[in-house]
């Protein structure tokens, strides 16, 4: 026989609040998590945001699009990686919008985790 609980169950599909009391034998998502993992898709939709932004940039300047990108470009590859790629082989936009996106990701959770291990609660 399980010794699950009604709370447990709801706790499995995300529809406990943040700040729910241990119940015996039944996890919590403590709230630093929840936070950990806001922060994680703040940085992704950071990475959609910049690789939006480069995409209309080369669409306002769609005539001289290439001398334009040329003057900027070290800008472009350090904030959109997909860019350099996209040099090489054919990227469509959503696939560069998905790439990127994900990219900002990995990036978000490498510092996320960093920094909560650096600032560690004593």
């Amino acid at each position: 026989m399980r010794n699950y609980t009604f709370l447990h169950d709801l706790a499995a599909f995300g529809r406990v609040p943040l700040r729910v009391r241990l119940v015996k034998g039944v996890r919590s998502c403590p709230v630093g998590d929840a936070v950990m993992k806001y922060r994680i898709a703040m940085w992704g939709i950071a990475g959609l945001l910049v690789a939006s932004f480069w995409a209309l940039f080369a669409l306002a300047t769609f005539p001289s699009t290439n001398e334009r990108i040329r003057e900027v470009w070290t800008l472009v590859s350090l904030t959109c990686p997909v860019a350099i790629v996209g040099r090489y082989y054919p990227i469509s936009l959503y696939e560069a919008l998905a790439a990127n996106t994900v990219t900002y990701g990995f990036v978000g959770l490498g510092v996320e985790t960093l920094r909560r291990q650096l600032h560690h609660p004593k």
